[in-house]
């Protein structure tokens, strides 16, 4: 596209976040060079589907290099994409350098523009409806070490940057239809400004008598486990057992990025107290009835502990807070692990068949990758 007469268009349909017709977009603007090149690169082997689809791919790839060759002016689209995946990683600078002399990435400064000029305009109106009476945000903490060296001195002045990102979430209706009655009776909506707040606790519940109903030896419980357990060795048995679901929500989850709470993490009280103060009085979020707030195991602990030392302020006043803690990678790490600590015995004896050291029985959600890649070989081998 033409940088100039196109670049809102551009930003818009980058904010969009439907890339699926980039890759064709070049080969059916320019079809006389796609044809071209299509026949420069045809041999006698007839790749399958999956190498003729990489082969369709690197063909519109060179058709946007050349197109960038040509004039300088222009943007393929492929180009933008592959630009903005080298900010975002933040590929180095030597490296994104000689993308650009190939043609393949623009320059840093001109990607650098086009992310501040995306943010200054914003994502365009949501193209689905969104849920009513429930808001949500998501939030994790950042710190950067700014001006430290390997040996501090006098003159060295070392600090850091702390901060809480945060997000509100948009989610659509569709992924609760038909609700608007439900949630308006459940939340009392409509009844004035003293009208009291939704009762989200069952009442009379005895937390104690659902112990039995949640043991592992629970007659219920050890049927289901059988039972799937059953299910995927037929699945393993049919090689189906990595067969997923040929499916695609109707909607997307959009998330609008707010501006960083700068000092302030989750290391203390007072600081989560803030920064929920923040996202429930955000002009998305302040007129729901509820607000889910995800973050990760401290940040959840904090709020359960904040909720009750004072239910009157976090479920007595609107909208009322629900924590929800990230599934991943600390949930599924903690699964993980404990899958791990079970069959610790066996996957040691398989890693020293196999010479594979970088795993561990008991380790940190900071070492997940690692040991999810050794389960994944695990997994494939059996």
């Amino acid at each position: 596209m033409r940088e100039q007469e196109a670049r809102p268009a551009m930003i818009k349909y980058l904010w969009a976040g439907q890339y699926a017709t980039a890759f064709e977009a070049m080969g059916n603007a320019l079809p006389v060079v796609h044809d071209i090149i299509e026949c420069w690169t045809e041999n006698t082997y007839t790749p399958d589907d999956d190498g003729q689809e990489r082969r369709a791919q690197k063909q519109h790839m060179a058709i946007s290099i050349l197109v960038k060759t040509r004039n300088k002016n222009w943007m393929p689209f492929l180009t933008v994409i592959l630009s903005l995946m080298a900010y975002e990683m933040s590929v180095p600078e030597a490296f994104t350098d000689l993308m650009t002399l190939l043609g393949l990435c623009a320059s840093r400064r001109w990607t650098y523009d086009l992310v501040e000029e995306a943010r200054r305009i914003g994502p365009p109106l949501l193209p689905f409806e969104t849920l009513n009476y429930v808001g949500a945000a998501v939030c994790d903490n950042k710190s950067w070490a700014v001006n430290y060296k390997s040996m501090q001195t006098s003159e060295s002045d070392g600090t850091r940057l702390e901060m809480m990102n945060w997000a509100v979430v948009h989610m659509p209706a569709s992924a609760y239809p038909h609700s608007d009655a439900r949630l308006r009776k459940l939340f009392n909506v409509g009844g004035g400004a003293n009208t009291p707040t939704a009762v989200i606790f069952k009442q009379g519940f005895d937390k104690y008598s659902i112990i039995p109903l949640i043991s592992h030896d629970h007659v219920d419980i050890s049927r289901n486990k059988n039972a799937r357990f059953l299910h995927l060795l037929v699945l393993a048995r049919d090689g189906r057992l990595l067969d997923r679901p040929d499916y695609q929500p109707s909607d997307r989850t959009y998330f609008k990025y707010m501006k960083p709470i700068w000092d302030r993490m989750q290391s203390s009280y007072d600081d989560v107290r803030e920064e929920l103060e923040i996202i429930r009085s955000a002009e998305e979020i302040k007129w729901s009835q509820v607000v889910f707030v995800g973050g990760d195991g401290l940040t959840y602990m904090r709020q359960l502990h904040l909720i009750k030392q004072d239910p009157a302020k976090y479920i007595g006043e609107r909208p009322q807070l629900i924590p929800i803690l990230g599934d991943h990678p600390h949930g599924v790490s903690h699964t993980l692990h404990a899958g791990f600590r079970v069959y610790a015995p066996f996957i040691n004896e398989f890693m020293q068949a196999i010479d594979h050291t970088a795993y561990t029985i008991d380790f940190n959600v900071s070492d997940f990758e690692t040991n999810e890649f050794a389960f994944l070989i695990i997994f494939r081998a059996c």
